[in-house]
């Protein structure tokens, strides 16, 4: 289920078993907070140029390159204010990821090419350094970093 084109289903699925373990949830409350529409936005105007949300051999829906993101280069924003953009909320976890997020000054968070990510390639992050961003851009937000 949680798993990408390169990797065996079963190898991320695992990791994403033991991440909802180390992080102390569930896979189906993983589920509920991904789907919660009352903290999504779309992409702010040519922002999201180059992806495409479309059905994920890993789960459900996923992030999908429509171009070539070369490594290190922002892909799209993942949240704004604290909202969560299409690449906050379809980008599937994998245990060898191809993206990573990383917290703004001001508190939102990009999406990043951790390798060069090619056409037609699911972009995927570990959840568990998202939950490291989403924390920081939560301190921010509320003042106290």
């Amino acid at each position: 289920m949680i798993a990408t084109v390169e990797q065996p289903v079963g190898s991320s699925y695992s990791d994403f078993l033991q991440m909802c373990v180390d992080l102390g949830f569930t896979a189906s409350e993983i589920r509920h907070l991904s789907e919660d529409t009352r903290n999504q936005i779309p992409f702010p105007a040519n922002m999201g140029d180059g992806l495409e949300v479309a059905d994920s051999p890993i789960e459900g829906k996923g992030l999908f390159a429509k171009k070539e993101f070369p490594k290190g280069t922002v892909i799209a924003p993942a949240a704004i204010a604290a909202m969560r953009t299409p690449a906050g909320r379809y980008t599937n976890h994998c245990d060898q990821p191809n993206a990573y997020f990383a917290c703004t000054p001001k508190g939102d968070v990009l999406m990043y090419a951790n390798a060069t990510i090619l056409p037609d390639t699911e972009i995927t992050v570990n959840y568990r350094q998202s939950k490291e961003a989403a924390v920081m851009a939560h301190l921010i937000l509320n003042g106290v970093y």
